[in-house]
């Protein structure tokens, strides 16, 4: 007889999920916005956008592992608070920062928090997944992030051209005051360690030169997350350059058309994917998302005009809808229960670092052949991850799955 599917809409995992939305869409607001108001209120040369943007990635690497080793034996809700409360006073100093040093330097907080809170907030919701349909669940929790994306650049330029640059910033302040509160409501959790397990965050003996790699970083998780930092790589090229792209083809607003399709298709794949994920198993979907995104990565390379861009939006959100909550379920899949903090550390520092190298190493790409060649070049990181994934971690997603089985 069919066991009973335990319920996946409790209050605490809606609570975490309306939370998080408001979180982000803080967050996305500033994406279209914070650029500009660098440059015409502060003035701020490019290069230094470029780097006040870039330290958020820094400061989020920073946080993760440490926030991840900390989430495995220590009160979840009181970390996941902690996180959001140095968000809110980031987005707070926005309101205060008068020049570029005070911006650049609260960037860096806001980075901070943002590792902190995302990766709190993920292992909260692994935890709260009942484990036979994790895919699915990590999947309506990563649609709540895409809706923000979708929806917050767009009310980001409505508020501040409607206000000003400061009623924008209350706006982000009252948005992630709102989620603070709700997260407040979140029960207590903490995963309790064994005592062989649980280690002081200590750098007193050479032992603990390999703590990273022993506590901080799940070594189990790694083939996933490494497989994933190859497509994180192919996303950080086209945040970066689909703007500049646009007017390249000559309508600049086709860049804003390409972020809303491309999050409409990722909400729209992730709830059937993660279903997929948890009744058929990972490897035919990956190979479809990963089949997928390349296709879109050709299309958008090759585009000579909006439609063929808005096309390949469509493919990279399916392909990207599908890839990313999968590979996420799998790093917790594979790796211990009482690891899960570490795992989810581990598979978004890799992220964040992929994201950092196709900014950087795909931007000098762009000097040498063009956007569009950049983009058919990069598309060749995304068989480098199937591979990885096919050769290292395939594996041990079989045994993953008979061990599930057999409970």
């Amino acid at each position: 007889m069919e066991a009973t599917r335990q319920p996946l809409w409790t209050k605490r995992f809606i609570l975490l999920c309306a939370s998080n939305f408001l979180f982000f869409m803080s967050f996305f607001l500033l994406l279209p916005t914070l650029p500009v108001y660098l440059v015409e209120n502060l003035g701020a040369s490019e290069d230094q956008v470029g780097l006040i943007m870039g330290i958020f990635t820094i400061a989020a690497v920073f946080a993760r592992p440490i926030t991840g080793y900390l989430m495995d034996f220590k009160n979840q809700k009181a970390l996941f608070l902690i996180a959001i409360i140095v968000f809110v006073v980031a987005t707070f100093g926005y309101l205060v920062a008068q020049t570029v040093l005070f911006i650049f330097l609260i960037r860096f907080i806001y980075g901070f928090g943002f590792g902190m809170s995302t990766t709190a907030g993920g292992t909260m919701a692994a935890e709260w997944i009942p484990e036979e349909r994790r895919g699915e669940g990590l999947g309506y929790y990563g649609t709540f992030i895409m809706v923000a994306m979708s929806v917050g650049p767009i009310v980001g330029v409505y508020v501040a051209a409607k206000t000003s640059y400061q009623g924008m910033f209350w706006f982000c302040f009252s948005l992630s005051l709102i989620g603070l509160l709700m997260a407040s409501f979140l029960p207590n959790f903490k995963h309790e360690k064994s005592k062989k397990d649980a280690r002081k965050l200590s750098l007193k003996t050479k032992e603990d030169m390999s703590f990273w790699f022993q506590e901080l970083i799940e070594k189990k998780a790694l083939p996933v997350s490494a497989a994933m930092m190859m497509i994180a790589i192919v996303f950080g090229g086209v945040i970066s350059f689909v703007s500049l792209y646009a007017k390249e083809l000559g309508d600049a607003s086709i860049a804003g058309t390409y972020f809303t399709l491309y999050a409409i298709a990722i909400v729209i794949s992730r709830p059937f994917a993660g279903k997929w994920f948890d009744q058929k198993g990972p490897n035919r979907l990956i190979a479809f998302g990963t089949l997928f995104y390349f296709i879109g990565m050709i299309i958008l390379g090759l585009a000579m005009n909006s439609w063929m861009v808005y096309a390949a939006a469509l493919v990279i959100g399916i392909g990207y809808g599908v890839l990313q909550p999968s590979y996420q379920a799998l790093s917790i899949q594979l790796s211990p229960s009482h690891r899960r903090g570490a795992a989810t550390a581990t598979f978004f520092t890799l992220f964040d670092i992929g994201v950092g190298i196709g900014s950087f190493f795909l931007g000098w790409v762009v000097v040498q052949i063009g956007y569009g060649n950049m983009f058919l070049l990069s598309s060749l990181f995304l068989i480098v991850s199937y591979f990885v994934y096919f050769r290292s971690a395939r594996p041990m997603v079989k045994d993953a799955r008979l061990a599930l089985q057999e409970k």
